[in-house]
């Protein structure tokens, strides 16, 4: 695989990665400077092979934390496959659009890293493999707390280009939405209060292991609520994803407790 080095890196500063301070600093390799909250993009010069972006990860608080991380696609081109290393390597690739809120490695402790005050760990990694598609891709990736994952130690975006022209994705005019869950933890009905789209969306929950639970259209110009039966669900952690035809708008935790 083709790794890219620092030259063919380049931070933006973005309000899109929604990030906790002071717990994990992202750093490039022997970099200095904190990618906390900021998009990175980087670049895959051959449609035929992938592309590596190797990152630092430093623990800036004076506790023990065992991380877990979930990667989102925002804007990602059809076609492609991408893969995340975070303590051990993933075993295959996933294929745009199969995994659109992918809790890495699901249960499995094995996909986790536990890192001590002052600790830096070297083994994130992500891969994009184009599969001769021409475009752009756009990912977050949050790390979490691996106990609850409620607690957001971190988190930014990775724009990878794969067009010989100017790379494009929606990060540009992406939507600024609003919304509140409520009851949050839930054993019965909650409410999903959306504002900000003029247009119907897909809401699609999804369990700790990446499975869809359920995936329904609604319609902001009829209602602003969406009401989520948890009743039936097994106790544990959901993410509800907003998501119109082009990318995920918006994912929320909804935690589920009887």
């Amino acid at each position: 695989m083709a790794s890219l080095g620092a030259a063919q890196i380049k931070v933006i500063s973005s309000a899109l990665a929604e990030f906790v301070d002071g717990e994990i600093v992202i750093i490039e390799p022997a970099g200095t400077e904190d990618l906390s909250g900021t998009v990175i993009d980087a670049e895959v010069e051959n449609l035929n092979s992938s592309g590596e972006l190797h990152l630092w990860m430093v623990n800036e608080s004076n506790e023990e934390i065992t991380v877990r991380i979930v990667r989102t696609e925002l804007d990602v081109t059809p076609q492609t496959m991408d893969i995340i290393t975070w303590g051990v390597h993933f075993p295959y690739y996933l294929n745009a659009g199969e995994e659109p809120v992918w809790i890495v490695g699901g249960e499995s402790t094995a996909f986790t890293e536990t890192m001590a005050p002052g600790d830096t760990v070297y083994s994130f990694d992500h891969t994009i493999w184009p599969n001769n598609q021409e475009g752009c891709s756009l990912y977050r990736v949050e790390m979490f707390d691996n106990e609850t994952l409620t607690e957001l130690y971190t988190s930014f975006d990775i724009r990878w280009d794969h067009s010989p022209v100017d790379c494009a994705t929606a990060l540009d005019d992406y939507p600024t939405i609003e919304t509140n869950l409520s009851p949050n933890p839930s054993s019965g009905i909650t409410a999903l209060n959306i504002t900000g789209i003029d247009q119907p969306v897909d809401i699609t929950l999804t369990n700790l292991l990446g499975q869809s639970v359920s995936r329904e259209e609604f319609n902001p110009l009829s209602s602003d609520r969406y009401l989520i039966d948890s009743s039936s669900l097994v106790d544990g952690i959901y993410f509800l994803s907003i998501q119109d035809e082009r990318q995920v708008l918006k994912t929320i935790k909804l935690v589920v407790k009887h």
